[in-house]
């Protein structure tokens, strides 16, 4: 029999495309988790400096070791650290003992880097068979990938539909020709107390600068109170003319 060759081996566990696959997780991840706060074009940077950190990491290594596989699993390795270590001293931060504080970057980043120091002497030993590895991790790579991938996809779809429906609803709203739509001034002071609040417990008299909203044709509503107590949820009920759990979120359009 002869000896099988890394040429006839699946390609998955020829090639190490993994780091780069575990480069671009965190960015598209976090991209992923606040793509209704953040358009899509806020990944681009970041995304391209972590290729790009990701690969003269690797030609670094692969001067040293001359092996793209063995310089492929230390470079992933590092990037773990490198991207997990803000989410661990998060977490740790709080911890306490005798008034002591355990977990500062004093004391957690000498922690880091003797873990990068054990995994280069660990990915060095000539003895580490990295075939199997690789296979494993471009497998882990390209699911991590998945789920953030899946989230973008169908935000951008419940948006499409969504603009699709609030376009088919403002249709239907149309002026007749001869009229004039009217100027419509909504004024959310946002944080500022009511009038007689402010007089009663702060002796505070704000009557002129009402009495002028109102020269100006302004309706100023009196013993005004929100629904709610913060001011997302209070504007989300107000412009929609309803309570936030009456609204059907996944039709609202996103901007």
């Amino acid at each position: 029999m002869k000896p099988v060759t890394n040429k006839k081996l699946p390609w998955l566990q020829r090639v190490p495309l993994y780091p780069f696959l575990f480069a671009i997780y965190p960015i598209l991840a976090l991209l992923a988790f606040n793509i209704s706060e953040v358009d899509y074009s806020s990944g681009g940077r970041p995304l391209i400096l972590s290729i790009l950190a990701t690969g003269i990491l690797i030609l670094i290594f692969y001067l040293i070791y001359r092996d793209w596989k063995r310089t492929a699993l230390i470079s992933t390795i590092i990037l773990i650290l490198f991207f997990s270590y803000g989410h661990i001293y998060i977490l740790l931060k709080g911890v306490e003992v005798g008034g002591f504080y355990l977990f500062r970057h004093r004391t957690l980043a000498p922690i880091w880097i003797i873990l990068t120091v054990m995994a280069i002497w660990w990915t060095s030993r000539k003895s580490l068979n990295t075939t199997p590895i690789t296979h494993t991790l471009n497998i882990v790579g390209l699911f991590l990938l998945i789920l953030p991938i899946i989230q973008m996809v169908s935000f951008f779809v419940k948006s499409q539909v969504s603009q699709t429906n609030a376009e088919k609803n403002s249709s239907a709203l149309n002026l007749k020709v001869s009229h004039q739509p009217p100027d419509i001034y909504y004024i959310i002071l946002d944080g500022y107390g009511r009038s007689d609040i402010l007089k009663s417990e702060f002796g505070y008299d704000n009557s002129d600068f009402l009495n002028s909203l109102r020269d100006q044709g302004f309706f100023v509503a009196d013993c005004a109170q929100s629904n709610y107590a913060q001011t997302q949820l209070s504007l989300a009920s107000s412009l929609n003319f309803n309570y936030i759990r009456n609204i059907n979120l996944n039709a609202m359009p996103q901007l």
